[in-house]
């Protein structure tokens, strides 16, 4: 009897050393497999949702670029129209355009371009000489209206070029609007001696941005050069200023500095992962923000299912 408990003794010793140098070794180097399996894991699928990420935020400002830049370009066709340049040296300071042989051709231009979107709510001409402005129909003169005091003159003198102004608040319409201007030189010359303009509202761009689909929760901001809001999923921003937002400090800045690439940041209280991508040269920005949730759910599904295999 004695003999049997000491050989069952030797067994269980001989079971326990086994679990101790074999078991727990197999179960440690097991769990740290699938901790660096679960990490390598991880960080593919960040990556690659951070890709995604910066593709789908590029291709939305690629997209309103598009836009803007159809309203620049015909604003650059106008200004090497020869007609405009003969009508503002025909216009001397304190004649009435349309005295101008050439003003009803002008106008009639000027209406077809007017014509050509409905987006665009005039098209114009400014005669720095003469500071009136020729309109699609008929022309605009007051005695406090300077052309080279205007804010869009002031800009477009300073980039040297084409430009397209911060939005405003039409004074007839109540609509958002934007400026694209393009100076008008005297042929052979550097010297500028008007503008060509197009006032067009972001109705177009509003409604295409509200399109956008970033996964289930994802969404995209779009602000203009000096932070002014154009389009955020919160109405209660649009037509505020990003200072003004409840959004990170982070994003502000990067934002208002015009700085683009991923970032982290939050957004009435919930925290994003997001990227931010610059809408051509005209300093707008668009920024796309995926919460945690939808930006781990991949990834928490994998782990998921490793933990119950």
């Amino acid at each position: 009897m004695a003999k049997t408990k000491t050989t069952q003794k030797k067994q269980v010793n001989l079971l326990t050393r086994i679990l101790i140098y074999i078991g727990i070794p197999i179960v440690v180097i097991y769990g740290a497999s699938s901790l660096f399996t679960m990490y390598g894991v991880n960080v593919q699928i960040t990556d690659l949702t951070e890709k995604q990420l910066v593709s789908e935020s590029n291709a939305a400002a690629n997209e309103v670029a598009g836009v803007f830049n159809q309203y620049l370009e015909i604003t650059k066709q106008m200004a090497v129209n020869s007609q405009f340049e003969d009508s503002i040296n025909e216009v001397t300071p304190g004649m009435v355009p349309t005295a101008a042989a050439g003003f009803a051709k002008s106008e009639k231009t000027l209406a077809g371009v007017k014509a050509t979107d409905p987006n665009i709510l005039e098209a114009w001409i400014a005669d720095v000489d003469s500071n009136q402005l020729f309109l699609s129909k008929g022309y605009y003169a007051s005695p406090d209206w300077v052309a080279v005091e205007r804010p869009w003159y002031i800009q477009m003198m300073d980039v040297g070029g084409s430009t397209m102004t911060s939005p405003y608040v039409d004074a007839m319409t109540g609509k958002m609007v934007v400026t694209a201007v393009t100076p008008i030189y005297r042929t052979g010359t550097t010297q500028v001696i008007g503008a060509a303009g197009l006032d067009f509202t972001l109705d177009s761009v509003s409604t295409m941005m509200s399109e956008y689909k970033l996964g289930k929760t994802g969404f995209f901001v779009l602000a203009s050069s000096d932070g002014q809001l154009i389009y955020h999923p919160n109405k209660d921003y649009v037509n505020t200023n990003i200072i003004d937002s409840k959004m990170s400090d982070n994003v502000k800045e990067a934002v208002l500095n015009q700085k683009d690439g991923k970032i982290d940041y939050i957004s009435d209280g919930s925290h994003n992962h997001g990227n931010i991508s610059m809408v051509g040269n005209t300093g707008w920005t668009i920024t796309a923000g995926l919460p945690d949730k939808e930006f781990d759910s991949a990834f928490n599904k994998f782990m998921m299912i490793t933990i119950i295999v």
